[in-house]
């Protein structure tokens, strides 16, 4: 992606759910969380964030045809920031967790959430447009 630049991520993780642990074997568990700092703001769908968030993705909400991931400040840890269907994309295996966001333009100081990934995933997680 031309324009596009990685943001540093402070801590990525999984979490297993009652009858999917993490195996070893490749397995992607249900529930994965990475925990970023925007810096300067970033538009996720209509929601403007500033700060350090929380990025969930889960794997049983996207099999029952509800958002699959979640934003919340770790302000607000309780409260969806922003939620949305991710689009998956075809990646290497990431070395480290990332995140990816575009300039919104020459002169303007915001930036738009493209995507992410989390460490050892082969999956991106793409934000459709609204």
């Amino acid at each position: 992606m031309i324009g596009t630049f990685i943001l540093a991520v402070l801590l990525s993780t999984t979490v297993p759910t009652a009858g999917n642990h993490a195996t070893g074997d490749g397995t992607t568990p249900a529930r994965e969380v990475l925990r970023v700092t925007f810096v300067q703001p970033v538009l996720v769908q209509n929601t403007w964030l500033l700060g350090t968030y929380i990025i969930e993705h889960d794997k049983h909400r996207m099999e029952r045809g509800e958002h699959c991931t979640h934003l919340y400040s770790v302000h607000h840890p309780r409260r969806v920031a922003v939620k949305f269907h991710c689009t998956h994309i075809d990646r290497p295996e990431a070395k480290a967790p990332t995140v990816a966001v575009q300039r919104m333009g020459f002169s303007s100081d915001g930036y738009v959430l493209k995507e992410f990934q989390f460490k050892g995933s082969t999956e991106g997680h793409g934000v459709p447009r609204r």
